[in-house]
């Protein structure tokens, strides 16, 4: 994840700039001081390219 204002997800390349649209879009961890490194909507969708399926 880099750093700025900025979050960009790295499962869907989605990007949020300023502290109301990374908070919409990814929501923080650690009181507010660090974006969640995947975007809301992919966390909640359970998709996982890397995962192996049967």
């Amino acid at each position: 994840m880099p750093y700025g204002n900025y979050a960009e997800c790295p499962h869907c390349g989605k990007v949020a700039y300023g502290d109301d649209e990374i908070e919409e879009l990814f929501g923080f961890r650690y009181d507010h001081t660090m974006p969640q490194s995947w975007c809301k909507e992919c966390r909640n969708s359970g998709s996982n390219d890397d995962e192996d399926e049967d």
